[in-house]
């Protein structure tokens, strides 16, 4: 019986995909998630109740930034286990040693997608926080 290294290829490929696909929906569910922050965060402030809107600004703000930083995590720890997964199967498995570099490639890509969607986006809306945030308590006090 032959071993089938395409069928292999074809199961890390479709594996890799997956992976992809998950950062991507959750990517989409950060941004919704901020998103919908951000309405309550202006619908509290347009509204006219003056009695608690620092106490309800500042804890959407802290939620904000906390499934921010949440998320940078996230996007470390996944990254980090995907390169882990490349570089296991290229050292255990040597029938892909034929397609080492499209691998090493792959991992070059995961470390570019992070650095876009798992940092700079969380890190723009942070930034949005603080600023929002900032200006509602300088311009109330």
């Amino acid at each position: 019986m032959t071993y089938n290294h395409e069928k292999e290829l074809e199961q890390l490929w479709e594996w890799l995909q997956h992976e992809d696909n998950l950062f991507a929906q959750r990517t989409s569910l950060l941004t919704v998630t901020q998103s919908m922050l951000l309405v309550a965060f202006t619908t509290i402030i347009a509204s006219s109740i003056d009695l608690s809107k620092l106490v309800y600004v500042s804890t959407l703000s802290i939620t904000g930034i906390a499934t921010c930083v949440m998320w940078i995590y996230y996007g470390f720890r996944i990254d980090k286990y995907t390169i882990k997964k490349i570089k296991d199967i290229l050292v255990v498995e040597p029938q892909f040693d034929n397609y080492s570099h499209i691998l090493h490639e792959r991992q070059q890509h995961q470390l570019e997608m992070n650095a876009v969607f798992g940092v700079l986006i969380p890190v723009l809306f942070i930034i949005t926080w603080i600023i929002l945030t900032g200006n509602y308590i300088l311009l109330t006090f």
